[in-house]
C-alpha cells in the first residue's frame, strides 16, 4: 500500500468518525445503555447490537472490541453512531476518574 492510499484512507476514516459524533472522549469512555429508546423503531447492525447488549458502564469500545474479536475501528465508530442516535451513553466523567474512585471504595 502506498503513502498516498494509507493517507488517504486514514482521512476517511477520521471523517467518518467525525461526522458521526465530533467529540472523540467517548472513544474510551465506558458505555452504558440508554434507559429509554428515542424512537418507537430501531434497527441496528449485527455490532450495533453486540455494542449495546455489552455495554456496562465499565468497558470503552476499545475493551468492547477486544472483548468481542471486533475491530476497534468499527465498535468506535458503531459506538459514535449509537452515541449520536440516543442509543448509548457516557458517563460525564473520565475513564481514569472512575478507575480511582473503583480502587478506593476496593480499598
Amino acid at each position: 500500500m502506498s503513502f498516498e492510499s494509507m493517507e488517504s484512507e486514514l482521512s476517511r476514516r477520521d471523517t467518518l468518525l467525525t461526522d458521526s459524533w465530533p467529540d472523540s472522549s467517548i472513544d474510551s469512555a465506558p458505555l452504558t445503555p440508554a434507559r429509554r429508546l428515542p424512537r418507537r423503531r430501531i434497527m441496528l447492525t449485527d455490532v450495533q447490537w453486540e455494542l449495546v447488549v455489552h455495554a456496562d458502564g465499565r468497558s470503552s469500545p476499545m475493551d468492547l472490541a477486544l472483548r468481542l474479536g471486533r475491530s476497534t475501528y468499527a465498535m468506535t465508530l458503531d459506538a459514535r453512531r449509537l452515541v449520536a442516535a440516543g442509543m448509548l451513553t457516557a458517563p460525564e466523567q473520565t475513564p481514569v476518574e472512575l478507575r480511582r474512585q473503583e480502587m478506593s471504595t476496593s480499598a
